[in-house]
């Protein structure tokens, strides 16, 4: 796909969904923008997965319900990638699901670091005995 001419580039991005056709429609924004996605396509095409550990880190992944390209079920696999809690959060649209439904997103992001970083906060701030000097009486 990165090394598609830039008529059949447009014509994918939009069968794919997500970006503005104002944005496909402003040269000036395109020719900023094409060698950007191209180079983020090409890495996504020329990756290759290679098994390792999983993460010690909750992990919560974001996806659209009528994704193609990443379905519920592809996306249900990452939870090999942790050792801990995994959480799938579906939007109930395609592959730009998280872009289109910003105030979703972010309330699962902002839902997910609250429930992750609060009680971590709250241990860092909790009293604590005075520590005592030896050498005092």
């Amino acid at each position: 796909m990165h090394t598609l001419p830039t008529p059949q580039m447009v014509a994918w991005l939009r069968e794919l969904g997500g970006t503005p056709d104002e944005a496909i429609g402003d040269l000036t924004l395109w020719e900023l923008l094409l060698p950007l996605l191209m180079a983020d396509i090409a890495v996504n095409e020329d990756y290759r997965y290679a098994p390792q550990a999983p993460l010690t880190a909750p992990l919560t992944v974001l996806g659209g319900v009528s994704d193609r390209r990443a379905s519920p079920a592809r996306l249900s696999e990452w939870q090999e990638q942790t050792s801990f809690a995994f959480r799938l959060r579906l939007l109930p649209d395609a592959h730009s699901a998280a872009l289109e439904r910003q105030e979703e997103t972010l309330a699962c992001i902002e839902g997910t670091l609250h429930q992750r970083l609060l009680p971590a906060c709250r241990s860092l701030h909790s009293p604590r005995l005075p520590v005592r000097n030896s050498a005092a009486p």
